[in-house]
């Protein structure tokens, strides 16, 4: 699905999404309150028919919120896709998450590997033993797809790349393992560029998750060309579309 989704006009970019018709996107109706409400007000009546009003409503006010701080924060995509595990053959189903918004980038000198300059951001290398990285074409020009199963301990931290958090030694204070995809796309010098970071519940679907993250980071574009100009038409559309 080919979805038009502007960002704030501090992100400098208008991208025309490519997502899939089969989720939930809790941003899908931008600043319009109303229409996100009526969306999600049915996703939690159809999800928790057996809980009271009382406390659905609860759930609905903090979704508000959440897209609320996503939107301040120039998030432009939180798509949610949850299968029981019947329908997936797992113990536990599946529940991804996926977000994209714009980013600005340095100028990237043709002669240098798009995954050194996301290393560079990063300010690390991810280990080579837990993570995958490949750079890959897109419809912007070049793309690159990372890979990783961080480790949450009990001490709340999280070992995903850049953060210069170990997994912890003693198997004991892990608490889970998640899958983690992240894609970049931008045109071929740089500038601007959509990032796009995916996890899962269940660390051994990454790599399906991955794939999608990747398709969605290789096949969206975006659609104001001029970067200085873009400022103003973002924000202009960002009225007219969200």
């Amino acid at each position: 699905m080919s979805t038009p989704t502007t960002a704030p006009a501090d992100f400098l970019g208008e991208v025309e999404l490519f997502v899939p018709t089969d989720w939930f996107d809790l941003l899908e109706d931008g600043w319009d309150e109303e229409a996100a409400r009526a969306r999600i007000e049915d996703l939690v009546r159809r999800s928790y028919p057996q809980h009271d009003a009382e406390l659905r409503a609860d759930f609905v006010q903090a979704m508000m919120f959440w897209r609320r701080t996503l939107l301040d924060q120039g998030v432009i995509l939180d798509g949610l896709v949850a299968v029981p595990p019947e329908e997936t053959g797992t113990e536990h189903g599946a529940t991804w998450q996926i977000m994209a918004g714009v980013v600005d980038l340095p100028t990237i000198d043709p002669d240098i590997d798009l995954a050194e300059v996301v290393v560079r951001l990063l300010g690390t290398r991810p280990d080579a033993a837990t993570a995958y990285m490949e750079t890959y074409t897109t419809e912007m020009g070049l793309g690159f797809g990372l890979l990783d199963r961080p480790v949450l301990g009990r001490d709340g931290t999280m070992s995903v790349p850049g953060s210069g958090v170990a997994p912890p030694e003693d198997e004991s204070e892990v608490v889970a393992q998640i899958g983690l995809a992240v894609a970049l796309a931008c045109p071929p010098g740089g500038g601007r560029g959509l990032l796009v970071v995916g996890n899962c519940l269940d660390s051994t679907q990454v790599y399906g998750l991955g794939a999608l993250v990747a398709v969605i980071a290789g096949r969206s574009t975006f659609t104001d060309d001029d970067r200085t100009g873009g400022t103003d038409q973002a924000g202009q559309a960002e009225n007219d579309e969200r």
